[in-house]
């Protein structure tokens, strides 16, 4: 069985945290994600942190080619089908996988449960945008 988890930007102070995912407020906050995290409080209840909810993506039940999760909105860089490149993980059609374009055409590559033992997290989209603009910060 793998293992369900998801991840978002804390608001208050930007660190990532891990947990449950709950789209809604049920009381804790006006209306916004939150993520329910692994440790209960002394009254019994989940603790609830408010995340940005562009932030939020889940676990893809693999790990990179140095064990560290990949999760939706890493950048991982790697040996493809079409040669090395650094993509953004998403989830399109039913799958985790890479997108990008080859002459204007978008090509999705699904993650096979292979490929990630070629693959390495080198980022993600939220604190690392510049990775897939090739490094160069006065492209943002």
């Amino acid at each position: 069985m793998r293992e369900i988890l998801f991840r978002g930007k804390r608001k208050d102070n930007g660190e990532w945290v891990y947990g449950f995912y709950c789209p809604a407020c049920f009381g804790f906050f006006p209306c916004s994600p939150a993520i329910i995290s692994k440790e209960l409080m002394d009254s019994g209840c989940w603790k609830p942190e408010e995340v940005i909810p562009e932030t939020v993506g889940q676990y893809t039940g693999l790990t990179d080619k140095n064990g560290k999760k990949i999760f939706e909105g890493d950048i991982v860089k790697g040996l493809f089908v079409f040669g090395e490149i650094s993509s953004v993980v998403i989830f399109k059609y039913g799958s985790f996988g890479i997108e990008w374009n080859i002459d204007e055409i978008k090509v999705l590559d699904p993650f096979l449960g292979l490929r990630n033992i070629e693959c390495e997290v080198i980022g993600n989209i939220h604190d690392n945008p510049e990775l897939l603009k090739g490094g160069d910060e006065s492209d943002t």
